[in-house]
């Protein structure tokens, strides 16, 4: 075997399945694995309702709550546990608004009909945190779509100075 060892994934391989019907069991297992090496953050999961093709016992579109982790319910936990990777590097008892104010400031040279130009006076750009927002959907189990959807600072942990794939 060659590369490197990581023996977190090594008992992730081993949470499959415990049947002979193959995969039945690899949810509750991957589940009961997470929670007895208290790999769980205390961020709320939210449901959003989607209409869903359901393909058993035959073909027929329904309702389904799926879960999710909000972007508002990431941000604060983000905000209270490592306000650090939100406000470019600062707590929040530094002055992160000069890092905003400053962003804000070059960013309205390159792109001056954004929509925060026009919705928030100059006065609010340090509350204003930058982030980028991407959406994929790729192919999951039975090759069945799934969209992921994500976000990213801006401002990188290490200030206006660096990137994000500095490091």
């Amino acid at each position: 075997m060659s590369g490197v060892f990581d023996p977190d994934l090594e008992k992730i391989g081993r949470a499959g399945p415990t049947s002979s019907k193959g995969f039945r069991n690899i949810s509750r297992n991957f589940h009961a694995w997470i929670n007895r090496e208290k790999k769980t953050l205390p961020v709320e999961v939210s449901t959003v309702k989607l209409r869903v093709l359901e393909h058993r016992p035959k073909m027929k579109e329904v309702v389904r709550n799926f879960p999710m982790i909000g972007l508002k319910a990431w941000a604060e936990y983000l905000l209270r546990e490592a306000p650090e990777f939100v406000l470019g590097g600062n707590s929040l008892d530094t002055d992160y608004q000069k890092t905003y104010c400053t962003f804000w400031e070059t960013y309205s040279k390159l792109d001056g009909g954004h929509p925060v130009f026009a919705d928030f006076p100059r006065s609010s750009w340090g509350n204003l945190v930058p982030y980028c927002l991407h959406g994929d959907e790729g192919r999951g189990k039975a090759k069945r779509p799934v969209l992921v959807t994500s976000y990213q600072m801006l401002i990188p942990k290490g200030g206006l100075e660096t990137t994000n794939m500095h490091g």
